[in-house]
């Protein structure tokens, strides 16, 4: 008996000590909890490292440490959005990719800049950039290093245009080359009939061929090394083919390459060599095409993790501003004429092509077509869709139009940009400590461009980031989407309401109240302490 009543209080002991080490684990969690919203992430970090200790085997810890993995990638998100969020420019942009490409290699961020090895060394060495106190997210600001990269990319841009603008130079007086990597890689001299002979290299070992093709474009683009196995960065093209004029014309060479390097051969002139960085992406030369049938040849090295080169030696195309487009839109819309929109951030195909099918329409369209990148955009119209005109934008040079297009059909190049927008509708909008931000790119903005141009509103859109082929139209402009737009729209200006609340405390208020977390959702009332969502630091 005696044995009994000892074995039972012994059960009710180590009951009771269970039940103490829930409830100081559940203290100690939503002292965690409490310390994370109010940002005192390392006081937070600490309390989760000693739930895993010393209450290792309570349900309290099993569910803190869940949170504590879902709040710790909420960090690095809500940090990677801010880096991005202040850091928009290109030298921006590529050190943050660098930066994530490093943590996943070695899952921690380099404590500096320099082993990222980026080309345009001269610019990043201007950014600011320090690791945080957890080590899972970094504080970068690159504004010095983009204005240096603007000033010099504007300069460069206003050597281009002075180049553009000027007329063009004859080919005998570009230098002439001896040899070229055709001796190498197509010593017998073969071209095909019609575009062009590609010969795909890795440049640690150039003299074996890895792929060889016939293409109608000189254009390549992938990742890493998605192409027959040949890494980005060690990644070599060669092309060589015929281009036949019947008759002397203008023509124009439109260039699009990372940080890279081209070397471009009209009949064994030198027309183009050029390359490295970024700031010699974009190029149009003017060249003049003589009678008959000239040899091109293209050398090519890429020095980028991502392989992106298009070459594109098209007829002369002139640029109108939306003001005068407008003008030459006027007679081709009327009542019944439907406007469509189509955005891609670029093509998800190797040959930057992008088929897109115009869905049978008993009414005329106006179509518009604004990329990042250069496409190659092919109409398919099964059903001989009126399309009264096309008016094209990309940021980069060499877009073309192709396909089963009317010859009646207008098509106009603009140089001014449909809006950035093409992967979102609407725009995204965060709160940074009291800063109100919303990224660029909205279904709105596009309206309000496309509606310059036509005087008439939007009918139907499609958007994507990256697309190998569209559906026009897609998406049709209904009452429902319009009120779906104004509620997105107005709940954008009520969180910029909220956000300006949320700005810091200055020196005489600073304790006059006590700081709360940073989101801008209140906490639920009938929700637990401890199952409150938290938002990401800076959210």
């Amino acid at each position: 008996m005696f044995k009994k009543i000892c074995i039972i209080s012994l059960c009710l002991a180590v009951l009771a000590s269970c039940g103490d080490s829930e409830k100081d684990a559940r203290k100690l969690f939503n002292e965690a909890l409490v310390d994370w919203r109010n940002q005192k992430f390392e006081e937070a970090i600490g309390k989760f490292d000693l739930l895993s200790t010393k209450y290792k085997d309570t349900a309290v810890t099993t569910e803190a440490l869940l949170q504590r993995k879902i709040l710790l990638e909420q960090y690095k998100q809500a940090n990677d959005s801010k880096n991005r969020e202040v850091n928009k420019g290109y030298v921006g942009r590529r050190v943050i990719m660098d930066l994530n490409d490093y943590y996943r290699e070695h899952n921690r961020y380099p404590d500096n800049l320099t082993v990222l090895k980026i080309p345009e060394e001269e610019y990043t060495s201007l950014c600011r950039y320090s690791i945080d106190s957890l080590k899972l997210g970094y504080n970068l600001d690159c504004a010095q290093a983009e204005a240096a990269y603007q000033e010099d990319r504007e300069a460069g841009m206003a050597r281009n245009q002075s180049i553009s603008s000027s007329s063009p130079v004859p080919l005998d007086a570009y230098p002439k080359v001896e040899k070229t990597w055709g001796d190498t890689l197509n010593p017998s001299g073969k071209l095909p009939a019609t575009g062009f002979a590609a010969f795909y290299i890795n440049t640690k070992n150039p003299r074996n061929v890895i792929y060889q093709e016939t293409v109608n474009d000189i254009s390549i683009s992938y990742p890493y090394s998605e192409f027959h196995g040949i890494k980005s960065e060690d990644f070599g093209g060669y092309w060589v083919g015929k281009l036949r004029c019947a008759e002397k014309a203008p023509k124009e060479i439109a260039i699009n390459q990372s940080s890279a390097k081209t070397r471009l051969m009209i009949d064994k002139h030198i027309v183009y060599y050029e390359g490295g960085s970024n700031r010699d992406s974009n190029k149009i030369i003017p060249f003049t095409c003589d009678p008959g049938d000239h040899l091109v040849e293209v050398e090519y090295v890429n020095n980028w993790p991502e392989t992106q080169f298009s070459l594109r030696i098209m007829d002369k195309t002139l640029s109108y501003r939306m003001g005068e487009i407008a003008e030459r839109l006027k007679t081709l819309i009327d009542q019944r004429t439907e406007i469509l929109f189509a955005g891609v951030y670029e093509s998800a195909r190797q040959d930057m092509s992008l088929q897109i099918t115009l869905k049978k329409n008993d009414n005329p369209q106006v179509i518009f077509l604004n990329s990042y990148r250069p496409v190659k955009w092919v109409f398919q119209n099964p059903d001989h869709v009126n399309v009264r005109a096309i008016v094209y934008h990309s940021y980069s040079p060499g877009t073309v139009i192709t396909g089963d297009v009317d010859a009646k059909t207008v098509i106009l190049a603009t140089n001014e940009p449909i809006d950035r927008v093409w992967s979102r509708l609407f725009p995204q909008c965060a709160c940074f400590a009291g800063n109100f931000n919303c990224e660029e790119g909205s279904l709105e903005a596009v309206q309000k461009a496309v509606e310059k141009a036509t005087k008439a509103k939007l009918t139907a859109f499609s958007i994507q980031h990256s697309a190998s082929s569209l559906v026009l139209p897609e998406t049709l402009i209904t009452p429902d989407f319009l009120n779906q737009m104004e509620k997105v729209l107005l709940n954008n200006k009520q969180l910029r309401d909220s956000c300006a609340k949320k700005a810091n405390p200055d020196f005489d208020t600073m304790f006059q109240k006590e700081q709360g977390g940073s989101s801008l959702t209140p906490p639920d009332k009938n929700i637990p302490e401890s199952k409150q969502p938290v938002s990401p630091p800076g959210r």
